[in-house]
């Protein structure tokens, strides 16, 4: 479904739009800012039940035009499509906007089950974190502690850490000057993503926060896409695969 709303203002005169965080070439931290009065139509789903019991689909696309902007939300159900998931759909409505439709790709999505084929089982004792598997007294140990902890701090705020490009580059130019004097390899030979980067970066940032000082285990939780494991099958190019396709990683 695509709906649209039409502001009759620049983006800057509308008293919440105004609101939302632009690009300034410095890092900065956006404050705690409901837009969802604004990007959403007013009968778009926002509960499980409004997608149960009505026709809305998976996928509802708002627009919301100013003057001199326009505003494009997505709303979906996390079964049909992950970040990546997103990342394909852009690309293709680009190619489409622009005349380039061949180079959409094939949409591969959740009907099929794409890593049945190649899924091999694997013992857990093969895990490399096998033996600090909580079990049994530690788990109950953990869980109370959890939950101490949702009670202790429930109150949270959702914010974004806005982190410009060239700011991301020049951290991991440092964390590659790093690894080839300790690892003594070639740039060419370190694969070190952006995710890497802000991961490691903002790990070392809460932990100093936080006065750790490394006497203990710390777990990070982390996400990455499946899909570079996954067989290719279109003859045009790689297939898109829109669905949920994340693993964890810790």
């Amino acid at each position: 479904v695509l709906t649209s709303d039409k502001q009759p203002m620049s983006i800057s005169e509308h008293p919440l739009a105004s609101k939302l965080p632009t690009s300034s070439g410095q890092p900065f931290l956006s404050s705690h800012l409901d837009i969802s009065s604004l990007s959403l139509h007013p009968d778009c789903p926002r509960k499980l039940d409004d997608w149960l019991y009505s026709d809305w689909p998976l996928l509802v696309i708002h627009v919301v035009n100013f003057h001199d902007a326009t505003l494009l939300s997505l709303t979906y159900l996390h079964i049909v499509m992950d970040a990546m998931g997103i990342k394909h759909l852009f690309q293709a409505w680009s190619s489409v906007v622009n005349g380039r439709e061949e180079y959409v790709p094939r949409f591969r999505g959740i009907d099929e089950d794409l890593g049945r084929t190649d899924s091999v089982i694997v013992s857990a004792r093969e895990f490399i974190q096998f033996p600090k598997w909580l079990r049994s007294f530690r788990w109950i140990i953990f869980r109370f502690r959890m939950f101490w902890e949702m009670f202790r701090y429930g109150q949270q705020e959702t914010r974004q850490l806005c982190i410009p490009g060239h700011i991301i580059n020049i951290m991991r130019g440092q964390m590659m000057r790093k690894l080839e004097q300790t690892s003594h390899q070639h740039a060419e030979s370190v694969y070190l993503s952006e995710s890497d980067v802000l991961l490691a970066w903002w790990t070392r940032t809460m932990l100093k926060g936080l006065g750790e000082t490394g006497r203990r285990p710390i777990a990070l939780y982390n996400l990455f896409d499946a899909r570079a494991n996954l067989p290719r099958t279109s003859t045009s190019g790689e297939d898109a695969f829109i669905s949920n396709v994340i693993l964890h990683a810790t």
